[in-house]
């Protein structure tokens, strides 16, 4: 999620998707929504996800990881999604640390 400030006003965070498509053979992105999430707490940005996912039928059980802005960077999300996961799935999300894109890219890089 990205945060914008102009002219003073706030601007929704927009809440996107990164999935394989398995009939093109590639990663997409999908915008799903967006929120007021401006001085939200975690609760608040786990709620904006999660009625995102609803709004555009994602199923839970297939979401593998979350990614942040940075490295301090909703980690107490994070916390909140592998704890849901975990109790209606069985399995968390999978952690590559606080900083999964450089992790994941130079893994395969």
């Amino acid at each position: 999620m990205c945060r914008s400030l102009r002219n003073e006003s706030v601007d929704p965070d927009p809440i996107h998707v990164r999935f394989w498509n398995c009939e093109l053979n590639e990663i997409q992105q999908s915008y799903v929504g967006s929120e007021m999430l401006f001085h939200a707490t975690a609760s608040d940005i786990d709620s904006a996800i999660m009625t995102c996912m609803k709004k555009a039928n994602l199923p839970l059980k297939k979401l593998l990881i979350f990614r942040s802005e940075g490295p301090n960077v909703n980690k107490a999300v994070f916390k909140i999604f592998d704890h849901r996961l975990k109790s209606e799935v069985g399995e968390g999300l999978v952690n590559v640390g606080t900083c999964n894109l450089h992790i994941v890219h130079n893994a395969f890089g």
